[in-house]
């Protein structure tokens, strides 16, 4: 070990030294007490000041790629046998991290530039398309209109009514090169793999709309709102629409379902048997009064739980059956279902908006009537 100096007085030379004189590999020669004692000072003040003006050059240990030897800066430092194999100087870390940033960078502008080989062209658009691309720009677009920010960043609205569908909805997009990611994403949300493709988090980078140079971004979305508000895409593409329409309605069952279920403190994971049940329901019923048979249905299995003894798991499970069985009474009794309100948790969220206000005129009618009424 090589001791060099950042101070040139002699008693703090002398403490450096002492500090870090061994008797042997494992053990050294003066103890803090004695050193405290010595130089009058507390064991803090030998620490801080011995980091401050020295430090102890390893023979031993250098960067598995420059060679630079390690330098220690406490005895603890010194202590750790960790460091003793594989360790790397953060210049050359800092050097590889800057390599994988460009490399990202590279990456995003590559799959930007094969994006815009197939621009977005308004007149090519579906309805579905037209839609969804409306609905994103509505919810993350920033205020120049120079791209959409991360998903996540918006804390007071909901894209769609559940993550899953989010999530199932922004990949459809990408996938069908609605849009594409933007080069100022965080690289953070960028993960490069070995076969030269890479992998990223949906709701953490930014995205970018793949128009040709001569289109503005205000001009696109300008005619995409006008577009969307007239009837056009009803006449011309109504099966697309009312398939959209059942999607953000199941969405919303699924939402309230998830609701009743925390409010509950139960947990459930909703598979198949729940979307046929919750099909079923559109077919004649409202969301907001699926909603009562949802909240019924909660309720129904929370007093379950409490008189019976039996697991909140098993008392989740009862829910769905419950609530197929409520709908089939419901419709062969003639029931007169009362609708339940939107939850405060649960507000209407962009894409239905898009669907239900802007495209079909209606004031949250997906939530309100039932889709025969709206479509």
């Amino acid at each position: 070990m090589e001791l060099k100096f950042f101070a040139d007085d002699e008693s703090t030379h002398d403490l450096c030294v002492k500090y870090w004189e061994r008797e042997s590999e494992s053990y050294f020669k003066w103890t803090l007490a004695e050193l405290a004692q010595e130089f009058s000072l507390s064991n803090k003040k030998i620490h801080d000041k011995v980091n401050s003006n020295c430090r102890a050059i390893s023979n031993d240990i250098k960067c598995n790629t420059c060679d630079v030897p390690y330098m220690f800066y406490s005895r603890q430092n010194f202590m750790r046998t960790e460091l003793k194999a594989d360790w790397v100087c953060m210049g050359c870390i800092d050097e590889a991290n800057e390599r994988l940033e460009q490399k990202k960078i590279k990456t995003i502008s590559d799959s930007l530039v094969h994006s815009l080989n197939s621009p977005l062209l308004l007149d090519k658009l579906t309805a579905r398309e037209s839609i969804l691309l409306l609905a994103l720009v509505r919810f993350s677009a920033t205020e120049s209109l120079s791209d959409i920010e991360e998903l996540e960043t918006n804390q007071t609205d909901n894209f769609t009514p559940t993550d899953n569908y989010t999530l199932d909805i922004i990949q459809e997009m990408y996938r069908s090169n609605l849009i594409a990611i933007a080069p100022n994403s965080n690289l953070d949300a960028i993960e490069l793999a070995e076969d030269g493709k890479f992998r990223f988090n949906l709701k953490s980078v930014r995205w970018a709309l793949p128009l040709s140079p001569d289109c503005s971004t205000l001009n696109f979305i300008t005619k995409l709102e006008e577009r969307i508000s007239s009837m056009e895409y009803i006449e011309s593409d109504y099966d697309s629409i009312v398939l959209i329409c059942r999607e953000v309605s199941l969405a919303e069952c699924f939402a309230f379902l998830d609701h009743v279920v925390l409010e509950h403190n139960m947990a459930f994971n909703p598979g198949n048997k729940t979307s046929l049940v919750f099909n079923k329901a559109i077919e004649n019923f409202s969301v907001s009064q699926i909603y009562n048979f949802i909240w019924r249905a909660g309720k129904d299995a929370a007093a379950f739980y409490q008189r019976s003894g039996t697991s909140k798991k098993h008392a989740a499970n009862t829910i769905i059956s419950n609530i197929d069985r409520q709908l089939e009474r419901a419709l062969s009794e003639n029931w007169d279902i009362k609708p339940f309100k939107r939850n405060y948790n649960i507000p209407q969220s962009t894409i239905s908006r898009v669907i239900f206000n802007t495209l079909l005129h209606t004031n949250d009618g997906g939530f309100n009537n039932t889709l025969n009424k709206v479509i």
